[in-house]
């Protein structure tokens, strides 16, 4: 039997990491999905400023996605956009 890491980064369950956005300045953070209480399979990249989310099934793709929020949080690409 496979042993199921948990995951609680800053005290949140299932945050696997957190950080601020170089582009933007807010906090994403990446979420199992599961852990955390999402409806969802998989991982979840959530723009905490703006309370947008994405939904991946790979660990591997939400690593990807987790430092281009301008791609998933309409909010994010909107801000850069008027800038």
């Amino acid at each position: 039997m496979k042993n199921k890491k948990y995951y609680g980064f800053n005290g949140l369950a299932g945050c696997v990491k957190q950080a601020k956005n170089r582009k933007t300045g807010h906090l994403i953070g990446m979420y199992h999905s599961e852990q955390a209480g999402i409806d969802e399979f998989g991982w979840t990249n959530i723009c905490e400023e703006h309370h947008s989310c994405i939904i991946h099934y790979s660990l591997r793709e939400a690593n990807f996605y987790f430092s281009r929020p301008e791609e998933w949080c309409e909010n994010c690409q909107n801000e850069l956009e008027n800038k």
